[in-house]
């Protein structure tokens, strides 16, 4: 958590007010409300201090009476602080990439048809 507290990250997630800067400075946090940044996962390099294959995993959580809410989720891989897509964005661009290649799709098969020939298919007969 030292290493991320001095990302452009901390900073701009107010890393300056949260409980893990309140608990760096001996303040007990127990009953406190706030921005707290929680270590969920280290790999055994990030565990022996090793910079170079090293990957930990953080997420800032907002800390109430009523419990903690999970928000952003960031990543330190080899000493680079990454934010992590969210689920969201990541199902938003994979269905921006589908539907830009449905289109693309279409568009190819429109462009083979004849002038003037419409694809649906024509009813001969009724019921």
């Amino acid at each position: 958590l030292e290493y991320f507290s001095h990302s452009e990250f901390y900073r701009f997630f107010d890393g300056q007010k949260s409980l893990l800067q309140m608990r760096r400075r001996g303040i007990d946090t127990v009953g406190h409300s706030g921005t707290d940044f929680r270590i969920v996962y280290a790999n055994s390099a990030a565990k022996v201090g090793e910079v170079s294959g090293s990957l930990i995993v953080l997420q800032r959580v907002e800390v109430s009476s009523g419990g903690s809410d999970a928000k952003e989720v960031f990543y330190i891989q080899g000493g680079t602080v990454f934010l992590s897509p969210t689920v969201a964005s990541v199902l938003q661009g994979a269905l921006s990439d589908a539907s830009l290649s449905l289109k693309d799709q279409h568009e190819s098969l429109t462009m083979r048809l004849p002038f003037g020939q419409d694809r649906r298919p024509v009813v001969t007969h009724a019921l």
